[in-house]
């Protein structure tokens, strides 16, 4: 089993709303088996949304998915994510599914 963990640290310059700074953690684990004859792997991410101000945490995404090589400078992945954002009405629930592609030179 493969455990990564990214943290960032975010100037966000909105153009309406105040300035924030923003720390963001991601844990991501991913399964030791390859599926299929593609090799997807699965793995499951979550990942923390922390404004450095007086609001704090205020989103969280939960991500599932398979990341898969498709040559050797070609990766990429699709996933469902479960985004929760924190508004002035509430906590609200976004449903996300999507790929990536990266390319290495």
């Amino acid at each position: 089993m493969d455990v990564s963990n990214r943290a960032r640290l975010e100037y966000r310059d909105r153009e309406n709303e105040k300035d924030v700074w923003r720390y963001r953690n991601r844990v991501t684990v991913k399964l030791p088996v390859e599926l299929t004859p593609l090799k997807l792997q699965p793995y499951v991410a979550e990942e923390a949304f922390f404004n450095l101000d007086k609001e704090g945490f205020n989103r969280n995404k939960v991500y599932g998915g398979f990341y898969i090589n498709l040559s050797k400078n070609i990766k990429g992945d699709i996933y469902y994510a479960w985004l929760a954002s924190e508004s002035d009405t509430g906590w609200e629930d976004t449903n996300v599914i999507g790929t990536s592609l990266k390319f290495y030179f």
